[in-house]
């Protein structure tokens, strides 16, 4: 799976969230889907359009006067080089000093313990070879 060529902004993030939500808006179509949760004008969207263009994560197709954007990089990528960068960042890459932490100190429902206990029983289970 392609990764960006660089890390993305919060920002970056925020504007790429509205293309993997709805493949091909326009730049004011992102902008309008945006303006509930932030103040940005139209030129502050186009830039961090034009970012995320740059670093590999959208592509564009003309539409007349228009550009259409589309993700070139899936946001599950994203999201794992992201969550790498964290673990590298804060826990010197150590998984299990994470996990805990979150278990810790996060409010999880019975649901989310159980999700969790699934995933370490499953991680924990000899793999067969082929």
């Amino acid at each position: 799976m392609k990764v960006p060529s660089a890390s993305i902004s919060d920002a970056e993030w925020l504007v790429a969230s509205v293309i993997w939500a709805e493949e091909g808006l326009t730049a004011v179509e992102v902008a309008a889907r945006l303006e509930s949760r932030t103040i940005w004008k139209q030129k502050t969207v186009n830039t961090f359009l034009s970012r995320l263009v740059s670093k590999d994560v959208l592509r564009t197709q003309p539409d007349g006067r228009a550009f259409r954007y589309f993700s070139k990089v899936p946001r599950e990528c994203c999201v794992r080089q992201e969550s790498e960068s964290f673990l590298k960042k804060v826990f010197g890459g150590a998984v299990a000093p994470m996990l805990a932490h979150f278990c810790e100190t996060a409010d999880l429902s019975d649901e989310e313990l159980e999700r969790l206990r699934k995933i370490l029983n499953q991680k924990g289970k000899p793999r067969r070879e082929k």
